[in-house]
């Protein structure tokens, strides 16, 4: 296992030790780069405001096909949306999700805003991205908490 990997996991599960970056936020802002983590590692954090650190939760997607996103907690007006970067984080993308907790025939989307207090699955289409992030666009109060978990399954039919 390559340190930067195990560095972050460290840092992701809050163990002590060395580490080769200043503070998960690092990774949330996109300054952690050029470190491939393996498929099915999982991410987490929360959403507390529409801007800034606080707004986004990110996840590195190297050799993934999509990735599985939770949101849920106790929050009220947030609105999301889903992105991606092919080239470490100069330029983010929208990208599709498909809602999986509604009915079959759900749409893909960019953006979504879950009900307050809803508990909102998607699979989100990775495409060419290196990493992808959840970002707040709007927010009204509590905190919204995002997993994510990129996978080498296709998913969903997205059609």
């Amino acid at each position: 296992m390559n340190s930067a990997r195990a560095s972050f996991i460290r840092c992701k599960d809050r163990l002590s030790g060395p580490t080769n970056i200043n503070s998960c936020a690092d990774f949330l802002e996109g300054t952690l780069k050029g470190v491939p983590l393996s498929v099915n590692d999982l991410y987490t954090g929360t959403l507390t405001a529409a801007s800034g650190n606080a707004a986004i939760v990110g996840a590195d997607t190297v050799s993934s096909v999509g990735a599985y996103v939770i949101i849920y907690g106790t929050y009220a007006g947030v609105t999301v949306s889903f992105e991606g970067t092919p080239d470490g984080g100069t330029t983010w993308i929208p990208l599709g999700a498909r809602v999986l907790n509604v009915a079959a025939t759900s749409p893909t989307v960019i953006t979504a805003t879950p009900a307050s207090n809803a508990s909102a699955h998607y699979y989100v289409i990775v495409g060419a991205c290196q990493r992808i992030r959840v970002r707040a666009t709007a927010y009204t109060s509590g905190t919204a908490s995002v997993t994510i978990q990129p996978t080498d399954e296709t998913g969903p039919s997205i059609l």
